[in-house]
């Protein structure tokens, strides 16, 4: 029988530290290579693109859902405003309405005021033919100096 004995491949290392590669390696090598090249370039093409993150991002800010804190203190402060707002409102009328009365008052405070001259002026003027004239003269004084003492001294 002849004598078989396992074969062993030679080192695929020489003398010289050079490797020693086979046609099944190289193949092997380049089969990998190839593979690894596919598969990162399938991953790569699933990653986002800057503006896809960026839409997302603008998607998920933009869900009340997503902040639920953000979302109550919002809820908060437009309860808040809307309250302030309809304070603000009434306090407007009721300054119209102020203001409004405050004229009313300041008219009729002069009207009296005009007539008071105008009465007392007639009364120093006595009876003579011109005493309505003395009294819208005087009045007229009034509405120039705005002091009715010196409107009825000047007669």
């Amino acid at each position: 029988m002849p004598n078989i004995a396992p074969r062993h491949s030679s080192a695929p290392v020489d003398l010289d530290g050079n490797v020693k590669l086979g046609i099944k390696t190289l193949t092997s090598l380049f089969v990998i290579v190839i593979g690894s090249v596919i598969s990162l370039m399938g991953l790569w093409s699933t990653l986002m693109t800057r503006s896809e993150v960026s839409e997302v991002l603008s998607d998920h800010n933009s869900r009340m859902d997503a902040h639920p804190e953000m979302s109550k203190a919002l809820g908060e402060i437009q309860t808040r405003s809307v309250t302030v707002s309809s304070r603000i409102q009434r306090l407007e009328e009721q300054q119209a309405e102020t203001s409004g009365n405050v004229e009313y008052i300041r008219s009729r405070i002069d009207f009296l005021t005009e007539q008071t001259i105008r009465e007392a002026a007639e009364q120093r003027a006595g009876h003579r033919s011109d005493s309505t004239h003395v009294g819208e003269r005087a009045v007229q004084r009034f509405r120039a100096s705005g002091d009715p003492q010196r409107a009825l001294d000047d007669l």
